[in-house]
């Protein structure tokens, strides 16, 4: 039976590279994107060995009715790759919730979609991949302040929110809970992908000038392919850059914090994992 990878921001960059890379080598595909029809048009869609949701991870709403649709529609999930990120807003936009956009799409969406569709993954083996960041290094977490909205800077959303999606997977590597989860956070350095549409003009002046001098989205995401091809080993939880396991910036004493602040803002409790299917 095809194994089951799920894959957000499919149409650009590594998202876009991993979905069709893996639909070609008969893995099945469930992409959440916010344009479907940039998803019918990967040759994933193509191949016949993909489901498409269409998902706005800005919004809730939109993200809650993606997993309703998922859990009618897939039986098991051997792989998620989060993947999906924007790299901040130049001013801060923040919904009725009182949520920032940068901290919900790089953070606060996957940290729901991983609660909510627990009770699909496979018990014997699923992996999970999150897209991490150098920048999650640059900044400090402040726990009145998880958003980043006091002296808001579009590079410190973006770090921390980075920062926040490395710590929850090395929570989840050292949980029991989850023992039959391998987590691997990984940094794929600077490449080639739409990540500035969410900056202001110059800034994606300056992004499409650097374009010529950054790594190709396949070199980008070489360890996840290395890893699901069983062709390199790595300890779950561990910071993953060039082939080599490297330390992570995870702030312990705020975990749980995060996560209360999470639950609180979801509704959903990472820590109450719900039965595996299988």
């Amino acid at each position: 039976m095809a194994l089951k990878v799920l894959i957000s921001g499919p149409t650009s960059g590594t998202g876009k590279y991993l979905a069709n890379f893996l639909a070609y080598n008969s893995f099945e595909t469930i992409l959440l994107g916010r344009n479907m029809e940039e998803m019918q048009d990967l040759e994933a869609f193509k191949s016949g060995n993909c489901k498409c949701f269409e998902t706005n991870l800005a919004s809730m709403d939109s993200l809650k009715q993606s997993i309703f649709n998922i859990k009618k529609e897939v039986d098991q999930i051997d792989i998620i790759i989060n993947n999906a990120g924007i790299l901040g807003y130049d001013s801060p936009r923040v919904d009725e919730r009182g949520v920032e956009a940068t901290f919900q799409v790089n953070y606060l969406a996957h940290y729901y979609l991983v609660s909510e569709l627990a009770e699909l993954f496979n018990s014997q083996r699923t992996r999970l991949f999150n897209m991490c960041s150098r920048a999650a290094f640059w900044y400090h977490l402040d726990a009145k302040d998880f958003q980043s909205l006091k002296a808001y800077q579009p590079m410190k959303a973006y770090g921390r929110s980075k920062k926040m999606l490395m710590m929850l997977g090395k929570w989840m590597a050292d949980n029991p809970a989850y023992a039959h989860v391998e987590v691997y956070n990984i940094d794929p350095g600077t490449f080639k992908s739409g990540i500035s549409r969410s900056r202001g003009l110059w800034f994606r002046f300056l992004y499409e000038i650097a374009r010529s001098f950054m790594r190709r989205p396949e070199n980008a995401c070489k360890e996840i392919v290395e890893i699901i091809q069983g062709m390199r080993t790595f300890p779950s939880g561990a910071l993953i850059k060039n082939g080599a396991v490297k330390s992570s910036p995870v702030e312990q004493h705020l975990l749980n914090l995060l996560i209360e602040e999470s639950t609180a803002l979801t509704g959903s409790d990472i820590r109450a994992v719900k039965a595996f299917i299988r």
